[in-house]
């Protein structure tokens, strides 16, 4: 369709996207799974799309593991979870861990969260960051942003200054290292 390179459907789930290259398209992969099995995204490389991995704002992701991806020069997020805010919960215990990103992030930083419920961020890397290396909007909760070294131009962690309500609730930010933000490390 020109949008997507490649699209999961939120109707059913146990999906196993691994190896691939993914280059130069407006969004890399529009992952959705209904949770009944898990689904896993990993060993893939996403290069220059405007977003890489992404919900697309009408996908519901539940049980799933986001894992040894690589990421270069997403000019919006490499990494999206972002449902309106209306509907709570429609992103349900997703697992980012071990990925890397590189020069990600222009609008939203590498990592873009909204609305999203059992969410772990672990031992990920992101460097040079053009922004935020994880940016949060309204709607998460019990977030876990843990152990990752991030480095971003403005901020490693940073909430939206004027977030969608509802606010987010229980997130743990542990362990992090975070380097080279002009305006916050944690914001």
């Amino acid at each position: 369709n020109g949008r997507w390179a490649l699209e999961t459907s939120p109707a059913h789930s146990g999906y196993r996207v691994a190896h691939n290259v993914f280059q130069s398209n407006l969004v890399a992969i529009r992952f959705g799974s209904s949770g009944d099995a898990p689904s896993e995204f990993d060993h893939n490389c996403l290069r220059d799309n405007r977003f890489g991995f992404s919900t697309g704002f009408d996908h519901f992701v539940v049980n799933a593991r986001v894992h040894h991806n690589d990421t270069f020069r997403h000019e919006r997020a490499a990494y999206e979870l972002a449902r309106p805010t209306a509907q709570p919960n429609s992103t349900v215990d997703v697992t980012f861990d071990h990925n890397v990103s590189r020069q990600d992030g222009g609008s939203f930083g590498a990592y873009h969260l909204m609305s999203t419920h059992r969410t772990t961020v672990s031992q990920n890397i992101v460097e040079s960051a053009t922004r935020r290396a994880i940016h949060l909007d309204g709607g998460n909760e019990a977030l876990h942003i843990l152990d990752n070294t991030l480095g971003a131009q403005a901020a490693g962690i940073a909430q939206h200054s004027n977030p969608l309500p509802p606010s987010n609730h229980r997130v743990l930010i542990q362990g992090n290292t975070i380097t080279g933000g002009t305006s916050a490390g944690i914001g």
